[in-house]
């Protein structure tokens, strides 16, 4: 595998893990400003969010943006729902598994230009 999808495949993986850590934080209602501020969680998902940014900077060295950032998006998409199934007990409708679907052959279609 070329190491350019590797980053992006790296971005997908560090935005899902930030998005994933922010719902598990937001689940734990702050009661106040410095709660917030002093949570670990929220430094962890900005962190994972900063090493996001890495992996991605270092994709769009080589692979055009109109092909990044719909796959980084879409995979993120696909995962966050999974994950939050997984480990949040969220439901998953009919429509949205279609949507799902949708993303996938969108990024099948986004890949296929290059």
């Amino acid at each position: 595998m070329k190491i350019q999808y590797i980053y992006l495949m790296l971005a997908v993986v560090f935005n899902t893990s930030a998005n994933l850590v922010i719902k598990g934080f937001a689940a734990k209602q702050s009661e106040t400003i410095l709660d917030l501020i002093t949570n670990v969680p929220l430094f962890l998902a900005a962190a994972l969010f900063g090493i996001n940014f890495i992996y991605y900077t270092k994709a769009l060295n080589f692979i055009d943006i109109s092909i990044a950032y719909p796959i980084v998006v879409g995979f993120s998409i696909i995962l966050i729902i999974s994950f939050s199934i997984l480990l949040f007990n969220e439901r998953l409708s009919i429509t949205q598994l279609g949507g799902m679907g949708l993303i996938i052959i969108g990024i099948i279609l986004v890949f296929s230009r290059i």
